[in-house]
């Protein structure tokens, strides 16, 4: 009786020490050993963290399978991005509306990353085809770059199991991998609202602001609302003055060169974020402003989301019912075995709340729109795997073999089988999308052979080749795809009556 009263003293004081060291459960029990009160038995080895590398070469192989393979969804990525780049580095491509300087809603301060790999790519003698896929794996990195950093962030806020579990997520929904390699200004502000909440989970707080700004003001205006609970909780333990200080610092190291890049090209003083807020406001009758693009009802996020990330949705959207489910168990009277706690999970779930909620309130509605808080879903959807595992595996272990080391195997095994399906669903997901939409990518790289066989065409010419598409336009890929140089994208009118793309003045040699 004494020794087994020694043992238990120790293992209270042991689970003690790792809760002051930052446990991976609420209780303080990092559980290096199972004794089930005997201290002669064989003990546990502690769960491991997946590192940042691990991390990041798991999530980025995923990435660059998407870079070669997977399709462009959206004509915005076209036309509004992968064109103006083109013109920007060989002298012409199309351009569109919110690309004229009587509105100067897009950003070319944005464009500059992705234009100095294509130029690094360009002048190591690729060709624009492979530069194309080139800056599409790039795109693939820095977000498994992001997603990475924002894995080691939870592994050490929210413990081991649910960390991995997150880094499956992040790697292998169909709904990341869609996002993770597109050039798109709502990826540029996942990937730097990921690094903000990380860097505010490793105490970071200057890059948290500075990230959050940068995704702001470069990638797309609306996104901060996302991180106005992050400010306020910064501003409650740093104080005021320094919080100010490092905001408007921020904010000036931002807008100057955002500033000097978008006057320098549309020749004239423009601040793209002010006037792209203030035009998908407007709401004046006769002034659709961002609802010129059409109306969707109020469950196309619940729709397309499942379809993005299948039981990772709902068990996102139940984690506060899991939780408190969890939390009135009997075997969980010295608190839910999760680490961090109602603070820590409310602090991820209240911004992907205010966000589902805002966006499905909104009239018109894009798959890209949620993008930002793709990997807070992740991390919820894992939370969620991981409470709803432990609570069914209490129920079963009623039955026999009631006692912890069961239901944390029960609840592993739950785990496990979670993420297996979600994975299958998720890769049926795109190979659907890759075997039914991505004709596209793979015609118009044929196109350029076909036309540099002289028997084919007398490519001599000087005047350009149109390339027709009939009224297919929002199907084109992007001049980087036509490799001949001579060749320009055509089409035909159609019942469309609104304004579509227009070739750039072209400029020899690019106009950098």
């Amino acid at each position: 009786l004494k020794r087994r009263m020694e043992g238990g003293l120790r293992q209270r004081k042991t689970g003690a020490a790792a809760a002051a060291r930052g446990a991976p459960y609420a209780s303080g029990a990092q559980r290096n050993e199972e004794t089930d009160g005997d201290p002669s038995k064989s003990r546990r080895s502690p769960e491991t963290y997946i590192g940042f590398g691990t991390a990041f070469v798991v999530i980025f192989a995923f990435r660059a399978l998407s870079a070669w393979v997977n399709p462009i969804a959206d004509c915005d990525e076209t036309f509004n991005y992968w064109e103006p780049m083109h013109f920007l580095q060989y002298g012409y491509g199309m351009q569109t509306w919110e690309y004229s300087p009587t509105y100067a809603l897009r950003s070319y301060l944005y464009l500059m990353p992705t234009l100095a790999t294509g130029i690094a790519l360009q002048l190591l003698g690729l060709p624009k085809r492979l530069i194309f896929f080139g800056v599409r794996v790039g795109l693939g990195a820095a977000s498994a770059a992001a997603d990475a950093f924002f894995a080691s962030s939870v592994a050490d806020k929210f413990g081991p199991t649910v960390q991995r579990a997150t880094v499956v997520a992040l790697a292998v929904s169909a709904g990341c991998f869609n996002a993770g390699a597109s050039l798109l200004p709502q990826t540029f502000a996942r990937e730097l609202i990921t690094t903000s909440f990380s860097a505010w989970f490793a105490g970071y707080d200057a890059l948290a602001i500075v990230s959050m700004g940068t995704a702001a003001l470069v990638g797309w205006p609306f996104c901060v609302l996302v991180g106005g609970g992050m400010g306020l909780e910064i501003l409650w333990r740093r104080g005021l003055l320094w919080t100010a200080f490092a905001g408007v610092t921020a904010l000036v190291a931002i807008l100057v060169p955002l500033v000097t890049v978008d006057s320098y090209f549309y020749g004239k003083l423009v601040v793209a974020p002010l006037n792209i807020a203030e035009y998908n406001s407007r709401v004046k009758e006769g002034d659709k402003g961002g609802t010129l693009y059409g109306v969707e009802p109020w469950d196309y996020f619940f729709r397309n989301l499942a379809l993005n990330f299948n039981i990772l949705l709902p068990l996102a959207l139940l984690v506060p019912v899991l939780y408190a489910f969890a939390w009135a168990l009997p075997s969980s009277k010295g608190g839910v075995p999760l680490k961090g706690g109602v603070p820590r999970v409310g602090a991820v779930a209240l911004p992907f709340f205010l966000w589902f909620g805002l966006m499905s309130a909104l009239p018109h509605k894009e798959e890209r729109f949620m993008y930002i808080c793709y990997p807070l879903l992740c991390l919820l959807g894992s939370i969620g795997l991981y409470l709803a595992g432990y609570v069914a595996a209490y129920f079963a272990t009623c039955v026999c073999c009631n006692t912890e080391a069961n239901r944390r195997t029960l609840g592993g095994v739950f785990l496990h089988a979670g993420l297996t399906l979600s994975a299958l669903l998720s890769a049926s997901r795109c190979i659907a999308m890759v075997q039914n939409y991505a004709a596209p990518l793979r015609a118009y790289t044929t196109v350029s052979d076909v036309f540099s066989d002289p028997r084919n065409f007398n490519n001599n010419k000087a005047a350009p080749a149109h390339v027709c598409v009939g009224k297919e336009w929002y199907r084109f890929p992007s001049h980087y795809l036509l490799e001949h140089p001579k060749l320009r994208l055509a089409y035909l009118k159609s019942g469309f009556g609104g304004q579509l793309p227009q070739p750039f003045l072209e400029v020899e040699g690019g106009v950098l």
